[in-house]
């Protein structure tokens, strides 16, 4: 900046100028002999050259400004914090950043007051406009930017870069300090240091990176810093209090939860009189292509009825804890080689749904997924969908995607492989793993037959369960599905109710094993389809001359492999297609 100094000689009537040139010029002396009658010319001049003369009051630039090409600017706004109005008339002063930290500015005498005692070694003053905006023009360098306004906390932007011919955008929030006693003097805004990134650093992966308070008022200490990716909104990435023993804030920053390319880390640093530090650090973020998703897995869900997505969700999840509740359907998994043939490719069966769902392992260097699907394993693959990094279960890592594409069709095979992406690329796909959408599956109710009366008080329940055909003339579960099944398991369910009140007097659970078994080889392989009441004795006895009601519930557990499987659930409401039935007991029993 240019500091003058003016003196009036008596007889000659000359003026004697000093001022001192920007930082590393040094002071240097000038005289210029002037007769009185030029004066206003040189006035002229002067204004001329600094742009500024007197109050700068409408947004002042640089007192001595370098020359057009060597020049840069910091330009900005001052608002009453982020997202507030304008803050007019309060002083920014860019000082070299290698000068000192806040001994510098105190030894500077800012006031709150006047605005008036500039440091020493400012490269150059501007006053806020009413619009809350200023400009800066400097030399090429780092410089820290300073805005001081009576009533309001000093913030301060650390380690700006001036470079030629180039602006930078400087956006000073102020804050107003809490109480109503202002001291007389500017306190210093803390100063900071920040390690795990540097200017223009190329960063990927997970990076540490640890703030540093290095300077603060002991009688104002730091009581937040905040950090922020590429944005100044009110709301921080992350935030938190330093340490009392190190000052210190540590933020583990993953950056493959951001794009590729060049953004800035913001922090701001808040300490008791709400005087801020800014420090803005412009990096690149270059990550690599995401890695292969694990996990796979692949579940095709038919139902005997046309069902919702989350239904079928819930019902899965029922089902791997043995509980049978609700509406239930048909649901398969594969994970074998081969193609099955002889089958017309078709959408879900009658009244029916027919779903895949693939679920797999998320990973932390992915924005997204692309699930693909083939209907042998090979070219020509098909994106069935995409899906985003926070779909899937909350906080369990596990991304889901459903497929209802028509072409989709019971005992036909559906092979999927999915890949993760980001900013770089696409990763390589995972292994492929098919699935055999199952036909429907039903349970029906045999003895005793609906509206059944003097009955004992110890029954037998019987039912059947039988696989509907893919069509007319086609093969069904035990030809289709069976000779790629390595176990199964069969669970029924049975429950009887009092007719009156609904309430359950007898609920039981039979299961059996085996490599391989069917619902329509039940009767052959001595599988449970019939039981004889409270045959376990955890039930109620039955009452004579009492209105009961019974049903049954079914699934069929097959496993292909290790990572795949299937449930066949009875359709019908959730239980059998013709039931509940009705009973009555004998009278006198």
């Amino acid at each position: 900046m240019a500091k003058e100094r003016t003196s009036t000689g008596t007889s000659a009537g000359r003026i004697e100028q000093f001022y001192m040139m920007p930082p590393g010029s040094g002071m240097i002396w000038r005289r210029v002999s002037l007769m009185v009658l030029p004066t206003i010319l040189v006035l002229t001049s002067l204004i001329s050259l600094t742009g500024c003369f007197g109050d700068c009051s409408m947004g002042g630039q640089a007192s001595n400004p370098p020359a057009p090409m060597d020049t840069g600017y910091i330009a900005g706004y001052v608002t009453e914090g982020r997202g507030g109005p304008p803050a007019p008339g309060g002083t920014v002063t860019a000082v070299p950043a290698q000068e000192g930290g806040a001994a510098r500015i105190r030894a500077a005498g800012l006031t709150r007051s006047t605005g008036r005692g500039y440091p020493a070694a400012a490269a150059a003053i501007a006053t806020v406009g009413q619009d809350g905006r200023y400009s800066l023009a400097l030399r090429p360098g780092k410089y820290d930017v300073i805005v001081v306004k009576e009533g309001m906390g000093t913030t301060k932007a650390q380690g700006v870069v001036v470079r030629a011919g180039e602006s930078v955008t400087v956006n000073l929030p102020q804050y107003a300090p809490p109480g109503s006693a202002m001291p007389p003097v500017t306190p210093a805004s803390p100063t900071l240091a920040v390690e795990g990134v540097a200017h223009d650093q190329v960063v990927s992966g997970s990076v540490e990176v640890l703030v540093k308070v290095v300077e603060e008022n002991l009688s104002l200490p730091v009581e937040s810093i905040e950090i922020r990716v590429g944005h100044e909104s009110p709301n921080p990435n992350y935030a938190g209090v330093p340490s009392p023993s190190s000052r210190a804030l540590t933020w583990a920053w993953q950056t493959t939860d951001y794009g590729n390319g060049s953004t800035y880390i913001h922090v701001s640093a808040y300490d008791a009189g709400r005087n801020l530090t800014i420090l803005k650090i412009p990096l690149t973020v270059a990550n690599g292509v995401p890695a292969t998703p694990s996990g796979l897995r692949v579940i095709a869900s038919t139902c005997g009825e046309n069902i919702s997505r989350g239904t079928v969700r819930g019902r899965l999840y029922k089902a791997r804890r043995g509980i049978l509740s609700g509406n239930l359907c048909t649901t398969s998994g594969g994970g074998l080689d081969g193609v099955v043939s002889g089958i017309v490719p078709k959408a879900a069966p009658p009244g029916g749904f027919l779903a895949v769902q693939v679920v797999f392992d998320s990973q932390p260097d992915a924005k997204g997924y692309r699930v693909y699907r083939s209907t042998t394993g090979g070219d020509p693959w098909v994106l069935a969908g995409e899906i985003q990094s926070q779909a899937g279960y909350p906080g369990s890592g596990i991304l889901e995607f459903w497929d209802t594409d028509p072409a989709l069709s019971a005992g036909r095979k559906a092979f999927y492989r999915v890949a993760a992406y980001n900013d770089a690329g696409e990763g390589a796909p995972t292994d492929p793993v098919y699935t055999i959408p199952l036909p429907k599956f039903n349970v029906s109710l045999v003895a005793p037959a609906d509206g059944a009366s003097d009955l004992s008080l110890t029954p037998v329940l019987a039912w059947e369960a039988v696989w509907e055909p893919y069509g007319p003339g086609e093969p069904g579960y035990n030809s289709m599905i069976a000779p790629f099944a390595q176990s199964q398991t069969q669970v029924y369910q049975v429950e009887v109710k009092r007719s009156a009140d609904g309430f359950p007097v007898w609920t039981a659970t039979l299961t059996t094993s085996g490599t391989s078994i069917s619902p329509a080889q039940a009767a052959s392989t001595g599988a449970p389809t019939q039981v004889v009441y409270n045959s376990d004795g955890a039930g109620r006895a039955l009452e004579p001359d009492t209105s009961y009601e019974w049903d049954v519930s079914a699934y069929l557990q097959v496993r292909y492999s290790a990572n795949s499987e299937a449930f066949a659930w009875s359709a019908g409401d959730g239980l059998s297609v013709n039931g509940p039935f009705g009973f009555f007991t004998g009278a006198g029993l």
